[in-house]
């Protein structure tokens, strides 16, 4: 978070730790004036800005549902402390998972785990887009872990993003042992899944 004092503006995704629902996210900045002047409604029948802070006189939608009453809901429920907890959980989890990849034969580790992301590929010789895809449907079809795929420095790659509340350690070790499994099985039936 270094340096965030010095931008203009800030937005969060809530649905990733705050664990509500996909379209809700959080926006703050250092020119509401500016914004309310270009994202402003003015009808007869809104309120007028100057008198009442509704919302939606500084965002682009006017009709939506009431995303702000999840995030709240999960803030109460969970405090400071009940976020922080989940937040490290998740980071201390995606580093579990970054070792055991760096760790394996099977899977290359592209970047260093620093916060919920592990970035990883097949380690053979030329990992491309088609295996990639190909490993991910096998992994997805398995049914108890789910990854994307990614680009990492031109390298066609696998993002794992632990962000969920419940996610704990047994859940690492479910995922590596997917993806070891699934790795192998496709080493078993294709020579180019051989690894280097």
């Amino acid at each position: 978070m270094d340096g965030v004092d010095g931008a203009d503006s800030l937005t969060v995704d809530a649905h990733k730790w705050l664990n509500v629902p996909y379209d809700s996210a959080m926006q703050f900045t250092r020119h509401p004036a500016l914004q309310l002047k270009i994202f402003q409604n003015s009808a007869a029948y809104l309120s007028d800005p100057a008198k009442s802070q509704d919302y939606f006189h500084y965002t682009p939608e006017s009709s939506r549902r009431w995303r702000a009453l999840p995030a709240w809901f999960s803030l109460r429920a969970y405090g400071k402390n009940g976020y922080r907890e989940i937040i490290e959980r998740n980071c201390s989890l995606a580093v579990k998972l970054g070792l055991l990849i760096a760790k394996s034969v099977e899977f290359k580790l592209l970047s260093a785990v620093r916060l919920n992301i592990v970035c990883f590929t097949l380690n053979d010789s030329q990992p491309d887009a088609a295996r990639i895809h190909t490993f991910l449907r096998r992994v997805r079809d398995d049914g108890k872990v789910f990854f994307t795929p990614t680009v990492y420095q031109g390298i066609p790659a696998i993002r794992a993003a632990v962000s969920n509340w419940q996610t704990a350690d047994e859940d690492m070790d479910i995922a590596f042992e997917v993806i070891m499994r699934i790795a192998n099985e496709l080493k078993q039936e294709t020579p180019e899944y051989k690894t280097i």
